[in-house]
């Protein structure tokens, strides 16, 4: 999802991103003062850590297209070292991703109180590395996948808007794997006309 962000400082996020739990009536409210470690539990704080990227989407700018580079440059990274990047093994990673993205989205955004969490970009990893499935792994692909991907998620069409309606972490999460389908068909598309064109 594309995304702008105001800077955060480091000391503040536990203050300005998860809200405080007032002790005594048990309520959330909107004034946060203290440490991050008071008013932030563990819990939330590594759903914080999760959702957003290893705090990729605290960067201000394009959090989300910034995610995609790195999962982009993770996955090259993977080929590169000489691990086998399996069908299997590559679902399962994308399956794994979306299960922690669902929860700790879902997390982030009820401590702050949207629905859509502008941090979040953990959805953008897993639709990236969805992009790139059963494709050959190359630098033009590479390339290529980044930019379908980030033009569908942008675009959103027909029903990618609608998966954020179901709301939570699951919304969250299938509007940008759908994305990534979506690129995916188009790239696949892309290669075999091109292949038949050359032969």
């Amino acid at each position: 999802m594309q995304r702008t962000l105001q800077a955060h400082r480091p000391g503040q996020l536990g203050r300005r991103i998860l809200p405080r739990t007032d002790k005594n009536t048990g309520r959330r409210g909107r004034r946060f003062a203290g440490n991050r470690q008071q008013y932030s539990p563990l819990k939330r704080r590594l759903a914080l850590f999760l959702a957003s990227g290893c705090y990729l989407g605290l960067i201000p700018g394009a959090p989300g297209t910034y995610a995609a580079v790195a999962a982009t440059f993770a996955y090259y990274l993977t080929y590169r070292a000489g691990h086998k990047i399996l069908p299997e093994l590559h679902l399962s990673v994308i399956g794994l991703i979306t299960v922690i993205g669902v929860l700790a989205s879902s997390e982030v955004a009820r401590a702050s109180g949207k629905e859509d969490p502008q941090i979040v970009v953990i959805d953008e990893i897993a639709g990236q590395l969805l992009t790139f499935l059963f494709l050959p792994v190359n630098l033009l692909n590479l390339l290529l996948g980044t930019l379908l991907f980030r033009v569908f998620d942008i675009w959103k069409p027909y029903p990618v808007r609608k998966l954020e309606l179901l709301g939570n972490g699951v919304g969250i999460m299938a509007d940008d794997l759908l994305a990534g389908v979506y690129a995916n068909l188009v790239l696949q598309v892309i290669l075999l006309v091109s292949s038949r064109l050359s032969w």
